[in-house]
């Protein structure tokens, strides 16, 4: 098939930015011809070409499957592009990119959270949580049975300013990349860096697959100090209703909570979490139930 993937944005290594890359690589895999459309590039667009990722022309699309509203709305109005079947992909709920708009044939939310939120706006979807390339996020080298060093993708300097502490009074390293600030293209090999990752939502999903014990947890302007905390083999399925954004159990964490949380530091359970993973976000299955709609 000829498809069309769309993001808003293409120009930092972030959670949809990400997750259209890894999309895209995956439905070329599979013998598909991928075209791309955003309004901003950058280094995620340049990876995309790397990849064999075309940039939208003119003509028919079999498929569309698009994120961000400014997008959808794009193609809409465009005379000279026509799309079989358009499937639009909501991210989250408090964005305006993310809110849902008419037009498209089938819509999908990344998480039971997402589906709700939809359907309240009067939208009927599907739940395809993100997809994982769990070849590129794999154990590279084996986290120590010690904590010696934690990987923060977080996305603010308060978030750095509570771990800097944690991790000082705790006796560990702190490596922190921050989409925004430091980004860097192999996050797969800074997460095989460090023993423990904290982060929310894709990131999570990423440090798990690379067998890494995660703390779900950020501190961010949309919605403050909030995390879950540790994920727990029999946590992920109550996590993922939520995209491991910090908002199902909703804790305020300061320096005190993440020196406590770093004793219970549990390196085996890294094997159970990729297997999560593997089972219900690889991204050759959400490929395929992408694909069925």
């Amino acid at each position: 098939m000829k498809i069309l993937l769309t993001n808003n944005h293409l120009n930092r290594p972030g959670g949809s930015e990400t997750a259209c890359y890894t999309l895209a690589v995956e439905l070329i895999q599979q013998g598909h011809t991928v075209d791309i459309y955003a309004p901003i590039k950058g280094i995620v667009w340049s990876k995309m070409q790397e990849q064999g990722c075309g940039w939208i022309r003119p003509g028919h699309y079999d498929l569309a499957i698009v994120s961000h509203t400014p997008t959808q709305k794009h193609l809409m109005e465009n005379p000279h592009i026509t799309i079989g079947r358009m499937i639009r992909v909501c991210h989250g709920t408090g964005n305006e990119l993310e809110q849902p708009f008419p037009g498209a044939d089938a819509y999908v939310s990344i998480s039971e959270e997402v589906q709700a939120h939809l359907k309240a706006k009067g939208y009927q979807s599907t739940v395809i949580l993100n997809g994982i390339d769990t070849h590129r996020f794999r154990r590279k080298a084996e986290p120590n049975r010690e904590l010696h060093k934690v990987l923060a993708l977080t996305q603010s300097e308060k978030a750095q300013n509570i771990l800097e502490d944690a991790c000082r009074r705790s006796g560990v390293g702190l490596l922190t990349l921050d989409k925004f600030r430091s980004p860097r293209w192999d996050v797969e090999n800074a997460i095989n860096e460090a023993d423990l990752v904290i982060s929310l939502g894709r990131g999570a999903l990423e440090a798990m697959a690379c067998e890494r014990p995660v703390i779900v947890w950020d501190f961010r302007d949309y919605q403050g100090n909030m995390g879950d905390g540790f994920c727990y083999p029999d946590s992920l399925q109550y996590f993922a209703e939520c995209n491991f954004s910090g908002r199902k159990i909703r804790v305020v964490m300061g320096a005190d909570e993440f020196t406590r949380l770093f004793r219970d530091y549990w390196a085996p359970d890294g094997r159970e979490l990729r297997k999560w993973v593997v089972e219900n976000a690889n991204i050759k299955i959400q490929a395929k139930k992408y694909l069925s709609l």
